[in-house]
């Protein structure tokens, strides 16, 4: 069964020839890398040309003006023409034993996502991983989504069905647009598997990482993207309550350590992370 490896790129001209050169070294070969260009300004465009012609057989890239990573995402979406689909970031490694495995999970399970565990490069022993294989519900796997451990909220780090996407996009405008996505996917999938296997290497030190620098301005977004995925969770399944608030506590701890961390009290900002959330749910009784 054919994957479709999808790659966004902006301005990754440093990172970006490690993180192909890591998915063309795939022990499984059935599969495309389709890389969408978000109008990079630094040397991007002109390094994907270059690789292109090299790796003519398996890359397929597409440049488009800079619209911000979720349509970027989706653009991926649109151009994914295997029966499987793998995020990549551009600064990010996968193993070369990843699609292998993976596809091999899901086949073997007939699940609809497979999720690998993944370590942090430049965070020496920082892991996020499973101690044995686990098939949780769906109740289970939103709790794991919620407290960020065993899954987490970014779209890499999973293999999907490619049908399971019909219907979903990424919210255009969204920084945080995996937040908003990622859940509503799980929420949909019948049979998710976790495997204990540390197949991602996540560059959590790369500028481009949204996760490397929370910047003031960004907060904001973060709690807003939090609070929408509260809503569709409760929405699934209202027994969750105490997990969405505990979810949302912590998020809004995050963003205050960020503020210390800046020395920036913006009061905008913080008005925006300690606002009470208006979390709420109507459920039909009929």
């Amino acid at each position: 069964m054919k994957v479709s490896v999808l790659v966004p790129v902006y301005n990754s001209e440093d990172t970006i020839y490690n993180c192909i050169r890591s998915i063309m070294k795939q022990t499984y070969q059935d599969f495309e890398i389709i890389v969408a260009n978000d109008g990079s300004t630094d040397l991007t465009e002109s390094r994907l040309e270059k690789y292109k012609k090299h790796f003519a057989n398996k890359l397929h890239v597409y440049h488009c003006d800079h619209q911000g990573v979720a349509a970027t995402r989706n653009t991926l979406l649109k151009y994914a023409t295997g029966d499987y689909i793998m995020f990549v970031d551009a600064d990010d490694m996968i193993s070369e034993n990843i699609l292998e495995v993976m596809v091999n999970k899901l086949e073997h399970y007939q699940s609809d996502v497979v999720i690998c565990g993944n370590d942090f490069n430049g965070v020496f022993g920082l892991k996020n991983t499973v101690e044995k294989e686990m098939i949780p519900s769906r109740r289970e796997v939103m709790k794991y989504l919620l407290k960020d451990t065993k899954i987490r909220n970014f779209s890499w780090g999973k293999l999907y069905r490619r049908s399971i996407w019909e219907g979903i996009y990424f919210p255009l405008g969204e920084l945080f647009e995996d937040v908003s996505t990622v859940h509503k996917v799980l929420i949909k999938s019948k049979k998710t598997v976790i495997i204990p296997d540390i197949l991602c290497h996540y560059n959590v030190q790369s500028k481009g990482s949204i996760t490397h620098s929370l910047r003031t301005e960004i907060l904001p977004y973060m709690i807003q993207s939090f609070e929408s995925q509260a809503r569709n969770i409760l929405e699934f399944d209202p027994t969750l309550e105490k997990e969405v608030k505990r979810m949302l506590t912590r998020n809004k701890l995050i963003a205050l350590l960020s503020l210390v961390r800046h020395m920036d009290f913006d009061g905008k900002v913080l008005h925006a992370i300690m606002k009470k959330e208006n979390i709420q749910l109507t459920v039909n009784k009929n």
